[in-house]
């Protein structure tokens, strides 16, 4: 459904979306309290009816908050929760930001590992199938001219 945003700076019509939020589920029930975001700019639209609102939710345009991710630890140094890495021994793991070696089981650890292996793997499938070049009609005439 389409909706024009009502935040001065944009004003374009996009598919709107219902902001779940960390709600698993939403219902007719929880619609009134619920915001409308405009998908161009991200801001709020104001005065969205009711019924507006339910249409969004039977199509579904919902937007939910961000998985999180596996294999992120709590960094001593940097506070936050990052990513992590092996480091070049093999026998420990790494702060993606700031390189500071983590006290992690190893069982974790070998986890990781894993992980690393299995992306290095798919990056290397990726490489290997290229697409092939598309053959346009000019180089078709082309090559019936130079067999010619």
């Amino acid at each position: 459904m389409l909706l024009t945003c009502t935040t001065k700076g944009c004003m374009k019509q996009s598919e709107a979306k219902l902001k779940a939020g960390e709600r698993p589920r939403l219902n007719e029930t929880d619609l009134t309290d619920v915001e409308v975001i405009c998908a161009e700019c991200g801001s709020p639209i104001v005065n969205v009816s009711i019924y507006t609102k339910r249409t969004l939710l039977a199509q579904g345009q919902i937007m939910r908050a961000e998985q999180k991710k596996s294999f992120q630890v709590e960094c001593p140094t940097c506070a936050t929760k990052r990513d992590v890495k092996m480091a070049k021994d093999g026998k420990s793991v790494l702060c993606v930001k700031c390189n500071t070696t983590l006290r992690l089981s190893e069982s974790f650890i070998r986890a990781v590992a894993l992980r690393q292996e299995q992306e290095i793997k798919a990056a290397a499938l990726e490489e290997e199938m290229e697409p092939a070049p598309k053959v346009t009609k000019v180089a078709k005439v082309k090559k019936v001219v130079d067999e010619q």
